[in-house]
């Protein structure tokens, strides 16, 4: 009976240190990499050297997109699955999703690629770089 319960108790020892070394997502200097896309990014890339564009997806599914220039903002909703993204405006008569498939998402930078009406991958990619 001892040695049954020795054995649970070392069973249950391996794999709570399992789970703290595997669900660590700490890296080397021990900052947590943040691959969440909730948060502010801007618009990086040619053609977009002043950064007058601006998207924030906020943790309830919304998104806001500013363009700073013109003060101009347009919202909507945006979903994940997978590696794509859903992005609907709220302005749209036709409630059509437009999507992109995510080609990295880290806690600095986006990449996206949007899919055609054929759902064909357009063939350029669209840059943000993660300011909160």
């Amino acid at each position: 009976m001892k040695q049954i319960k020795f054995i649970m108790v070392l069973l249950l020892f391996a794999t709570i240190v399992f789970n703290i070394t595997a669900c660590s997502s700490d890296n080397e200097d021990g900052t947590k990499e943040d691959n969440s896309i909730i948060g502010k990014w801007k618009v990086m890339g040619e053609g977009h050297t002043d950064t007058y564009e601006i998207i924030e997806y906020k943790s309830n599914g919304t998104f806001e997109y500013f363009y700073t220039k013109d003060s101009y903002s347009e919202t909507g909703k945006y979903k994940i699955e997978s590696d794509k993204l859903y992005l609907i405006w709220d302005e749209d008569d036709v409630q059509d999703w437009d999507i992109y498939k995510i080609h990295e998402l880290n806690s600095i930078s986006l990449i996206i690629e949007g899919y055609d009406i054929k759902g064909n991958l357009k063939g350029y990619n669209e840059s943000f770089q993660r300011i909160k």
